[in-house]
């Protein structure tokens, strides 16, 4: 009906830029992640920088499960990662999928 529109408010998180493919590494951790182990921090660290660089972190190993993060003690999740051809990262690997990332000069 006319006169009985509402405006739509502005988003304060909306960003209509498109990111142009190859530009840089604007979701370099994309893809299905899981955490496992004794890492140097807590899990909700890592988890929040693979969510901020384009990933999503499950709970569980499956064929989908793009990338394994794993600590000390890793126990049976490492072991079906490997049986299932999932790649395992250590944090030292996990640090250089992140340009100028470092867990000493950046903790969230």
């Amino acid at each position: 009906m006319p006169g009985t529109e509402q405006a739509i408010p502005a988003s304060t998180n909306y960003d209509p830029t498109p990111v142009k493919s190859g530009e840089g590494d604007a979701a370099p951790l994309t893809g299905s992640w899981v955490i496992t182990g004794t890492l140097s921090q807590p899990r909700d660290h890592f988890k929040t920088l693979i969510q901020q660089h384009g990933g999503k972190v499950v709970g569980s190993i499956s064929k989908n499960t793009g990338y394994l993060l794993a600590g000390e003690k890793a126990g049976s999740k490492l072991a079906k990662a490997e049986s299932l051809g999932v790649t395992v990262l250590n944090e030292t690997a996990f640090d250089t999928m992140l340009p100028g990332y470092s867990r000493r000069a950046a903790p969230l």
